[in-house]
């Protein structure tokens, strides 16, 4: 976002070619100019800056030590910096009048994946600007004037019933804890420590540790399962003072075994499933002349924006889960049978460096057939994992953890699934294998596969490229961030751009990589350009670099997948997307508005 000045909370005195005629000016708003004498720290400005923070602090509550934003909050920070005291009493943010009357919401929590408290909103609009300006939804505006002023979603209506894709840049943006990702920290804890059944251990036990722990690990009601995303190893080393585009793989896995889950497994892995699965689709449209262009289907932002914004694209969406979902699906049957356990008795957890994965862990469509329970139980962001580390302190010291091992057989990976973890990485990992495959000598080992495709990675936000499959032109497209997702889509359906055969899209700023659910520094462009390069660096490390090489990938699909596209992966590896027609949809057709005539109208940005 750029600069606006809305907190002024930066203000500055120029005593020389001063542009508001010798008021004080916004810092962050105001080009530096030839002549100019900036004065930054002057006692009247830190008494300005004093006085504002005070009077925001009466307007929100004391509830630091509980906050989820606690140790990471700008508010916090200022407090801090200039010593403001508490005040005597607290005005609430959103007033009572506002609620009875239906203009505003103190608490929403009806979003699979958001939660909104407005009580600790500080005005800054940031949300407001990154909902707008950066993802092109419109979802959020102001409501009422003066004092009364407070952010509100469009229509005032609860989040759940707008069409919102529940990405979380108005999470990442928030400086405080007035939007945040619904809280799982607890929830996870609670699995850890009550998962034991002690009923079937025996105190005289005498048999060796080894044999201890197993009957410990049989003696469970729940057995834990944990996967992290290809960009929470890169992005986690930031929460514990690594420098950005550490690789802590080792230490995640150490940490995550140390929190007291049972088993440890790389999402990586069904990152080459759903290559292998999504590449057959591709091949499969192909022969059969379309749909086209085929979208990929692993960003639940990017299909919640499709199911409520753009029903008609739904046949063109890959019907491939994403790989948050294909482990959960692995793992409640394939795993548990070779544990010898119920698909109820596992318990699967996700570490995601994105918001939007809580919201598709609690689709109706993704639940396993066999147990009737979702594929996945619970969602951790990257910084909710971190601040769950941070609790077991001093016992965990991440940075000075001795790196382990994934368990098998979901923890072994090709350098393509770490793909998934940067914009054009899906494309890239399918095009390796779509490359090779298609080769007319694919059946001789001694042929060498295309590792590069150049022509898809970058930061941009549209990208565009033809691929020469040994003589099969393949034409692609890749878009990160939600504004440029609905630009890409809109050329597409005005029939500007009509060639495509294949699209990424993700909803977040690089992708994953810089998803809403890292550390919240994520929107430094220069430090995105440092994860990326971390993620291409962890693929050039790994002796496996194509999907379809990785061996346990070929284990699987022989003894229990069969083949890709079969009845037991359709069953298990691919869903369905329906329309989602939403409140707010239904209003803006009855006005006759886009989303941003409609903010316009009803709302101030």
């Amino acid at each position: 976002l750029k600069p606006s000045g809305t907190c002024r909370l930066c203000l500055v005195d120029v005593l020389r070619n001063n542009p508001n005629r010798g008021k004080p000016v916004v810092s962050c708003a105001t080009e530096a100019q030839d002549g100019m004498v900036v004065v930054t720290n002057s006692d009247e400005m830190k008494a300005h800056i004093h006085q504002q923070v005070f009077m925001m602090r009466r307007r929100h509550p004391d509830l630091c030590q509980t906050c989820a934003a606690n140790g990471h909050c700008e508010f916090q920070d200022l407090i801090g910096r200039y010593n403001v005291k508490k005040p005597e009493y607290v005005n609430p943010r959103v007033k009572p009048s506002l609620e009875r009357e239906g203009v505003a919401h103190k608490e929403d929590r009806s979003s699979p994946a958001i939660d909104l408290d407005f009580s600790m909103c500080v005005l800054c609009l940031r949300c407001v600007r990154a909902c707008s300006e950066n993802q092109g939804m419109n979802i959020l505006g102001v409501v009422a004037r003066g004092n009364d002023e407070v952010v509100a979603p469009l229509y005032s209506l609860k989040l759940k019933d707008t069409e919102c894709i529940s990405c979380g840049a108005c999470v990442a943006a928030c400086p405080v804890a007035a939007i945040t990702e619904k809280n799982a920290v607890n929830d996870v804890l609670h699995l850890l420590e009550s998962s034991m059944d002690y009923s079937g251990l025996a105190v005289d036990d005498h048999n060796s540790p080894k044999e201890f722990n197993e009957n410990m690990l049989h003696s469970k009601k729940f057995v834990t399962v944990v996967q992290t995303a290809p960009a929470v190893r890169v992005t986690i080393s930031e929460e514990f003072g690594l420098p950005p585009g550490s690789i802590s793989t080792g230490q995640l896995v150490r940490a995550l075994k140390m929190l007291g889950f049972d088993y440890v497994f790389d999402t990586n892995f069904t990152a080459d499933l759903t290559i292998i699965e999504e590449a057959n689709e591709l091949l499969k449209r192909i022969q059969n002349n379309g749909p086209f262009p085929m979208f990929t289907s692993c960003c639940p932002a990017w299909v919640n924006m499709v199911e409520k914004v753009y029903p008609q694209l739904i046949p063109n969406l890959s019907s491939c889960k994403s790989p948050q979902q294909m482990f959960g699906s692995l793992a409640k049957s394939y795993f548990a049978d070779k544990i010898g356990r119920d698909a109820t008795q596992i318990k699967v957890v996700s570490v995601m460096p994105c918001v939007a994965k809580k919201d598709e862990a609690s689709r109706k469509e993704l639940v396993n057939t066999v147990s009737n329970t979702a594929d996945v139980d619970y969602v951790l962001t990257t910084r909710e994992l971190a601040r769950m580390i941070r609790m077991h302190r001093p016992k965990i010291f991440f940075a000075a953890l001795e790196e382990e091992q994934y368990d098998s057989p979901l923890g072994e990976s090709s350098g393509a699934g770490l793909l998934f973890g940067a914009t054009g990485g899906v494309m890239e990992a399918a095009l390796r294998t779509a490359y090779a495959v298609t080769s007319p000598d694919s059946s001789s080992k001694s042929v060498p596969g295309r590792l590069r495709f150049e022509e898809v990675r970058g930061l941009e936000g549209i990208r565009r490229a033809t691929v020469d499959l040994h003589g099969v032109p393949l034409n692609v497209a890749i878009a990160n961030q939600g504004a440029n997702i609905r630009k890409l889509v809109e050329m597409i359906e005005e029939g500007k751009i009509n060639d495509l055969h294949f699209v990424e899209m993700m909803a977040c700023k690089g992708g994953c990589i810089g998803g809403a659910g890292n550390p919240k520094d994520a929107v430094d462009v220069n430090l995105l350009e440092k994860r990326v390069a971390a993620i291409y660096r962890g693929d050039e490390a790994k002796v496996i670099r194509m999907s379809h090489e990785n061996p346990e990938i070929q284990q699987i699909y022989k003894d229990f997948l069969g083949e890709p596209l079969g009845t037991k992966s359709h069953l298990l590896l691919h869903t369905k997307y329906s329309p989602r027609d939403t409140v707010q949809s239904a209003f803006q057709r009855a006005e006759n508005l886009t989303s941003a005539e409609a903010l316009e109208k009803h709302l101030r940005v």
